[in-house]
This record gives C-alpha cells, structure tokens and sequence, in this order.
C-alpha cells in the first residue's frame, strides 16, 4: 500500500471532520435522520477503514512472529543452559580422573590401585 503525502492526510483529516459535523447535526435533531455526504468523503472512509484492517492484519502476523521468534530464543536459551552444565560435568569428571590417575601412579599394591579408580568412576 503506498504511503500517504501530508496533503492526503490533511483533506482526509477535513473530510472526517465534515463528516463528523454532519453526524452532530444529524444527532441534535434528534430521531432517525440520514447524513448525506460527498463520495469522495465516503470513498476516503472506505479506503481508510480497509487500510486499517490490513495493517492489524500485518500487524497480528508480526506479532505471531514475534511470539515464534521468543518461544525458540527460550528454547535456544534453555538448550544453551544445558549444555553449559553438561560441560562443566565434564570438566568436573575429567578433573576427578586426572587426580585419580595421577593417584594410582604414586600409589603402592594394585588393590590401593584399584580402590582409587573405582571411587573416581563413582564420582568419590
């Protein structure tokens, strides 16, 4: 839809204000009474109640996307999140059997051997 120039906007401001003078008249003389108006002025509130339902038709569909866009950086968010702490679980464990093994290569008999790498597979 092209956009509108100032000029556009300023006689469609005059027009509904016409219009509204009109429908004022209409309403103190009480009863039931017809507004009669220029097309121009109808063809403008036509064109203009149509701009306004495409434009909350665009702007449901950017809020649709938006709420898309939010429930997969969440996603994302959490999926980060866990992998962070499936890292440093890791990290953790390799720690545990580095000092393990530097452990078992001090140590003396094979059992004290063995008893040092059972507790550092158990996370001891």
């Amino acid at each position: 839809m092209k956009e509108m120039t100032d000029k556009e906007r300023l006689e469609i401001k005059h027009m509904l204000e016409v219009a509204k003078m009109e429908v004022r008249i209409a309403e103190n003389l009480g009863g039931n009474h017809t507004v009669i108006m220029p097309i121009d002025i109808v063809v403008t509130l036509i064109q203009q109640a149509e701009r306004v339902e495409g434009l909350e038709l665009d702007r449901n569909d950017w809020k649709d996307e938006a709420g898309k866009l939010l429930r997969l950086f969440r996603e994302s968010d959490l999926s980060h999140l866990e992998m962070k702490d499936l890292f440093e679980d890791v990290c953790k464990r390799n720690i545990r059997y580095k000092q393990a093994l530097e452990e078992i290569l001090f140590a003396g008999p094979i059992k004290l051997k063995n008893e040092i790498a059972e507790k550092a597979l158990k996370g001891e």
